[in-house]
């Protein structure tokens, strides 16, 4: 079983530079962005995230997934990022590399909750569901609520969480 217990080095900083106000476009994202780096995001805010992903995975698959785990062209903006499952339960999509490669299916939260289990029990073309579970801020390793919109598109399962 694996337990989340950290975001990693990029987690970090990514919260230390929009803190600084640096946000330098790796970490926070670009101008197509609904808010500024310098907020926390809303549940608006991943919804566009998250349809913006889906439709970049409709087009190219493969560099849209390169780009959700580099968190380039906006793809990671203030403490939103898109993650994704592929076909065999394994995370295809996240910003944390100790996780790339991991079966989904084992991933809980402090509560025991096996959250990536549900999505990917749950999730269908063309209908976003929403998933709660506990899981850190980038930047922290406290886990806390937090919120995914999640769907189903090709052979993956890709989300965008926010913490209400």
């Amino acid at each position: 079983m694996f337990h989340f217990s950290r975001l990693g080095l990029l987690g970090a900083l990514s919260i230390g530079a929009c803190l600084a106000q640096a946000c330098p476009a790796l970490v926070c994202g670009d101008s197509e962005a609904p808010t500024s780096c310098s907020t926390n995001a809303t549940a608006d805010d991943a919804r566009w995230l998250l349809n913006r992903a889906v439709a970049e995975v409709k087009v190219d698959e493969p560099k849209a997934l390169a780009s959700f785990i580099h968190g380039d062209r906006g793809f990671r903006t203030m403490d939103l990022y898109v993650f994704c499952i592929g076909r065999d339960g394994r995370l295809d999509a996240h910003p944390d590399a100790a996780l790339m490669g991991q079966d989904a299916r084992q991933l809980q939260d402090d509560t025991g909750k096996h959250f990536a289990a549900e999505m990917l029990d749950s999730a269908r073309e063309g209908t976003i569901i929403e998933v709660s579970y506990r899981f850190p801020r980038p930047g922290s390793m406290t886990p806390v609520s937090k919120t995914s919109f999640v769907t189903r598109v090709k052979d993956q399962v890709c989300g965008v969480g926010y913490y209400p």
